[in-house]
Formats: C-alpha cells, sequence, structure tokens
C-alpha cells in the first residue's frame, strides 16, 4: 500500500496536525470476488483526510466514513480551530462536532469511497476516488440501466435533478444512443407511460433533454432505461476502506498505530457500514478483525447498492422515489433470522465468528423508523416476532426527532398539516455522547447503556391502526399515516428495458404516542419529556407523498382559551399555561437533560444547547 501526503498543517494550537493522502493499494480476483473486477489485480486511490494529536494519543482511531463525498474533518487551512471548522462544515453536510474527541486524545480519519466522487488529491472539501473500469475479458462491461430522476427532488450531490429546461445527466454513458427509452408516472405505484421519442433528445453519452409541452408534476417519476456502458468496479470503495484500515492498524503506518479502529457514520455513511459488515469486509486479508466498534446513525434498516456496477452509490429508497433500487431487501437485523418471504436465513452479522464482530451502537431517529423502516431492526420480517438481542449490540431511538433539522423538505409545498414546522432538535448532541461511549466500550473502561429502541417486547412497536387511535385531536393535524413500506424485490430485463418487481411487503409497524402526540420510548430529548407541543419525525405533504427527511412539530395553544372555538374543542393536548409557567419549564427541562446525562446518554457541556426554548411559547409577558 502506497501513502502519497499531499500537504500537513497544524491545528487547534498546534496540538494537531492534519494530513492530507492519498492512499493507493491493489485489489486481486484471488482474494476478493467483485463484479466487474476481471482476471487481474487492479490499482485503485482514495482520498484521505486524518487529524492527529500529537501528544497524548487515546490509541483509538475514528474512521468515519464520508457522506457523498463529506467528512467532519474541513479541508480549509484557515479553519485551525475547530470551531473554525465547524462553521465552515454548516453549509456542506458536515454533521459531526469533533471536539469531545480531539479534547479526549482520539484520532480522527476521513476516507473517500464512493466510485462517483471523484480522487480530489487535496483539492476541494469531497474525498473520493479513482476506481478501474469494470471489464469481462479485458472490454467494458455494457448493461441496460434503469435511472430514476423525479420532477422535484434536488438529491444532495447526485445527479438527480429536473430542472426547468428538462436537462437530465446520467449516471453513466451511454454505450447507444438508440437505446434511451424514457417512462413517467406521476406517483410510485402508477404505470409508466413511455414517452414519444421526440420527447426525448440524446445531447451527449451522460445527458439526455426531456421535453414537455405541458407542466410536469411536481411528483413526477421519470424512469430513464439505457444501454450503459464505464461503469468502475465500485465494490473496491468496501475494499479499500478494509485494506486501509487493516494497514493503519497493523503497525505499518508512519503516521499513527491505533489500538483500536472505532467506524462512524451517519445516514448514507451508516448504511454504507452496515453494508460494509454484512459482505464480511470485517476480516482483513489475514483473517484478523479490522473494526473493533461500529456507530452507525440514521441508517434505519437500509443497506445500500455500494458493490454493484451500474450502481447509484447516492440513492436510497423513499416511499415516493428510488422505492425500487433494492437497499431495502432482506437482512435488515444485526442478529440471525428467517425472512418471512423467501425462507432465508441472514443477518448483518450472520457471516462472522464472535471474536471478528465489532461492538456497534446503531441509533435512528423517529423518521428512520417510518421512512428507513427501523423497525426491522428489532423485528423479524412476520411482523410479529422480536429479533434475538446480542451482547456487542446496542440499539437507541430517538423519539420525535427527523432525519436531519432544517432540511428543506424533498417535496415541494407545504405540509398538509396546519399550522406545522420541521423539527429543529439536533441528534448531534446524542453523537457526540455515543462517539465518546464507544470509545470507553472498546476499550474496555465502561459498557454503554442498554438499547433503548422500539420493540415487540415491551409494546413500543403498535400497528399503524393502534397509532393512529392514540393520536390527539388536533383540528388541521390528522395522524401521518404514509410509511416507506419495505418490500422485497427482483430486477429482471425484459426488451430492453429493466424491471424491478415488488414481490411482496412486509408488514409496517410504529411507536406509539402518548395524549401530546409525542413518543415515549427510546432516549427523549429534554424538550419531548418537557414538551411544548408534538415532534414528530414524519409527515406527509399537500399531495399525500411522505416528505422524506422532515417531520413537523405541531406548538401547543398558548391558553386553554384557544384551545375552543366557542364550545367545540379544536385541540384535545393541554395548552402551554395548563402545563407549566415559563420558571417551572426551564426547571423541569433541565432536570430532563441531568438525568439524560447522569444516564450517558449525553455530555454535560451540551445541557445548555438541549434545555433551550423560546419564552413566547409562554405569552408575550412571561418571564423567567
Amino acid at each position: 500500500m502506497k501513502v502519497t501526503e499531499i500537504r500537513k498543517r497544524q491545528f487547534e494550537g498546534n496540538n494537531y496536525t492534519v494530513h492530507d493522502l492519498v492512499i493507493t493499494g491493489t485489489c486481486s480476483p484471488e482474494t476478493d470476488t467483485l463484479e466487474g473486477l476481471d482476471s487481474e489485480a487492479v490499482e485503485y486511490s482514495v482520498d484521505a483526510r486524518l487529524l492527529v494529536p500529537k501528544s497524548h494519543f487515546s490509541g483509538t482511531l475514528f474512521a468515519e466514513v464520508p457522506n457523498r463525498g463529506t467528512g467532519s474533518i474541513d479541508e480549509d487551512a484557515a479553519n485551525t480551530t475547530v470551531a473554525g471548522m465547524n462553521k465552515a462544515k454548516r453549509g456542506r453536510g458536515g454533521f459531526v462536532d469533533l471536539a469531545p474527541l480531539m479534547k479526549a486524545g482520539h484520532a480522527v480519519l476521513n476516507l473517500g469511497w464512493q466510485n462517483d466522487v471523484p480522487l480530489a488529491a487535496g483539492k476541494g472539501f469531497k474525498l473520493g476516488s479513482r476506481f478501474p473500469v469494470a471489464t469481462k475479458d479485458g472490454k467494458p462491461i455494457q448493461r441496460y440501466v434503469r435511472q430514476e430522476v423525479n420532477a422535484a427532488s434536488r438529491f444532495f450531490g447526485a445527479s438527480r435533478t429536473f430542472p426547468v429546461n428538462g436537462l437530465i445527466d446520467l449516471d453513466y454513458n451511454l454505450a447507444d444512443n438508440d437505446s434511451v427509452r424514457v417512462f413517467m408516472r406521476r406517483f410510485e405505484e402508477d404505470k409508466g407511460v413511455e414517452l414519444p421519442a421526440a420527447a426525448v433528445i440524446v445531447l451527449g453519452k451522460r445527458q439526455v433533454r426531456i421535453v414537455s409541452s405541458t407542466p410536469v408534476p411536481e411528483s413526477a417519476i421519470f424512469d430513464i432505461h439505457y444501454l450503459a456502458t464505464d461503469a468502475t468496479v465500485s465494490g473496491l470503495g468496501l475494499v479499500a476502506y478494509r485494506d486501509v484500515l487493516s494497514y493503519v492498524k497493523s503497525g505499518k503506518f508512519d503516521v499513527i498505530s491505533p489500538r483500536h479502529v472505532v467506524a462512524f457514520g451517519v445516514s448514507q455513511s451508516a448504511r454504507f457500514l452496515r453494508t460494509f459488515l454484512y459482505h464480511g469486509f470485517n476480516a482483513d486479508l489475514g483473517g484478523l478483525r479490522v473494526l473493533d466498534g461500529v456507530v452507525n446513525y440514521i441508517a434505519g434498516a437500509r443497506r445500500g447498492d455500494f458493490t454493484g456496477i451500474f450502481n447509484n452509490a447516492g440513492a436510497v429508497s423513499t416511499q415516493q422515489f428510488n422505492k425500487r433500487i433494492g437497499d431495502n431487501n432482506f437482512p435488515f437485523a444485526y442478529a440471525t433470522s428467517t425472512d418471512a418471504i423467501t425462507g432465508k436465513t441472514d443477518g448483518i452479522l450472520h457471516k462472522y465468528p464472535p471474536l471478528l464482530q465489532p461492538k456497534i451502537i446503531h441509533v435512528d431517529t423517529d423518521n428512520d423508523m417510518s421512512a428507513g423502516f427501523g423497525w426491522l431492526c428489532t423485528t423479524q420480517t412476520d411482523g410479529k416476532t422480536p429479533v434475538d438481542e446480542l451482547d456487542n449490540v446496542r440499539h437507541y431511538f430517538l423519539a420525535g426527532l427527523q432525519h436531519i433539522p432544517f432540511f428543506k423538505p424533498i417535496i415541494p409545498g407545504k405540509r398538509s398539516s396546519k399550522g406545522s414546522s420541521g423539527v429543529t432538535l439536533h441528534y448531534n448532541t446524542f453523537l457526540k455522547a455515543s462517539l465518546l461511549t464507544m470509545a470507553d466500550w472498546v476499550d474496555a473502561i465502561k459498557l454503554p447503556p442498554m438499547s433503548r429502541y422500539p420493540t415487540l417486547a415491551d409494546d413500543s412497536l403498535v400497528s399503524l391502526a393502534v397509532a393512529q387511535r392514540l393520536w390527539p385531536h388536533i383540528e388541521g393535524v390528522p395522524y401521518s399515516s404514509v410509511r416507506n413500506v419495505p418490500c422485497h424485490i427482483i430486477e429482471t430485463v425484459s426488451k430492453d428495458v429493466v424491471v424491478p418487481a415488488v414481490v411482496e411487503t412486509y408488514p409496517v409497524l410504529t411507536p406509539p404516542v402518548n395524549s401530546d402526540g409525542n413518543e415515549t420510548c427510546g432516549v427523549v430529548h429534554p424538550a419531548i419529556q418537557v414538551p411544548l407541543g408534538t415532534y414528530s419525525g414524519h409527515s406527509v405533504a399537500r399531495n399525500g407523498i411522505q416528505t422524506f427527511l422532515e417531520g413537523e412539530f405541531i406548538p401547543f395553544k398558548t391558553t386553554r382559551a384557544e384551545r375552543y372555538d366557542g364550545s367545540r374543542l379544536i385541540d384535545s393536548r393541554l395548552s402551554v399555561e395548563e402545563r407549566y409557567s415559563a420558571s417551572s419549564y426551564a426547571t423541569q427541562i433541565t432536570a430532563a437533560a441531568k438525568k439524560l446525562v447522569k444516564e450517558g446518554f449525553l455530555l454535560e457541556e451540551d445541557i445548555p444547547t438541549v434545555t433551550k426554548f423560546d419564552k413566547r411559547a409562554f405569552g408575550p409577558v412571561s418571564k423567567l
């Protein structure tokens, strides 16, 4: 393995150094079976950014998986402090505050892996890769592919936009311009209608234009089918992550030699880690354990298409879009279980003996329960039986939180609910504590808290019908019952068109709510324990589609009188004035935060953050 240092800089008062690296390795068909890997060994390169303490190294390296190329270590040399780095990350999707890890003397590595994020070699903030083209018998592989584009979505950095001018970037090069066929459907379950050839104009090897004389519905889905070529060996991202960390851990790496390696990822990155574990990559080529710990945040029960060629690593299934990409196939749980549809017995950790299994902290929000079918993390696919609990796995559920705070809804337009807004409570405070908890766990210092996640075993999972009956009466705000329903998918090619068939769906379960409409199971944010309204991690847009990443906050009425329209009750929830004064509220929410600190779910330094509230909820004259 070859390590090339692009630059090195001082960080945080010279107590840390940041190394920008390009790491080059090889992969052979004799050691790895990857789609698109031909008969000869190939070379790959990945970007790496390493944050190293100059003294008092704890011995633990946190290996973060960048989300679509974005990691938590900012590349700008001007940002030589944690505060400056965090400010730079805010607009880029950097989710993690590294200050607690640095204070504890841990090192952090951001490692590129994604096949469609180009190698940066120290230029720009994204971390990518350079992988060879997938070949068979020395020739680039060609294949009919299906690419889904939705009219409304602007999905992170992926080529998933449909601007007004109708331009669409293809994921892969066209092998045959005449092979392009486009079908449009309004909703996911609709049958697509093929557009006439005159409505589809091929502009180059990777771009087409769709011409429409009538307005396109905001929910419209375009299925683009074409014969593609020049895919890369995308599975090398998993190989690179395994081999680089094995090399770093072996003592051969000059910059740092950790005793423990802990992986962590958020959203797509957590799905990458679940895929990494499932395919057996946590055993290196010498049969040694690669990752000692894994912290997975907001993956739900999903994995991702990170191994197959002609994949779209940035895509994720939703209730309306990319439903059929296959990231929701069995297995879902870390423990071994039997699938109710296929009869297959499997699990994320099924391939490993106990000594090769990492310790795992898996955390989901309410949004990941509804959009990412998180209930299948603890429930067998029959919807009736809990999955066995593993001693090396902890599941935590963040009640009422949405996938990414402040994220604009994928679906334009307001929610169907009246008077609601997005949930602004952030999971990052819990993530900081989870990382430090894992550091103690792998170092045998302290065990983490026991799992707190919805399960059939304690009746914290119920059917949608039961949950709907428990929902309080709030005029104009119905219960959001729309879910991304998991299903078993088989893909076939018929007449040059890729046809993913939904074979059968799995039962849907959800956490129940109390009379305020709030969930009470799992790890409950202080602002939801002592609420000023209803917090839901899921919501529905006016067109009936789940808003994907966004939930809703429905504030309580300020006074009892506001709960009535004349003699008619319009809100069954108690008003703020019927619950607490501003002073008593401050006391209660602080007590709730301190309890979470004592239990190990929060850091004491974050108490002011999680107890901050808007005094206007208590009326214009309230004073503390």
